[in-house]
């Protein structure tokens, strides 16, 4: 089903459906699963490893995102300043 605005012409989709959206956080969810890999293996503490596990768990929710058409957890921070 198309979507189609009041006035009779295609609406645009929700960002989160937009190819750009979605190339770009399946870029972004790499970025943090391999930061969160390195930062795993790198570092000692347990701070440090709770840290790997947070970035790895946005990462993977951004992927995952991207492959369902949703928006990621990232998107729900709002602009920051």
């Amino acid at each position: 089903m198309d979507r189609v605005s009041q006035g009779g012409e295609p609406s645009r989709p929700p960002y989160h459906e937009r190819t750009l959206y979605r190339v770009l956080s399946v870029a972004i969810g790499l970025l943090f699963v391999v930061l969160g890999g390195c930062v795993l293996l790198l570092t000692e503490g347990l701070g440090a490893k709770a840290l790997a596990f947070v970035l790895m768990a946005f990462g993977i929710n951004a992927l995952l995102a991207a492959y369902r058409r949703k928006p990621s957890w990232l998107s729900k921070i709002g602009p920051l300043p």
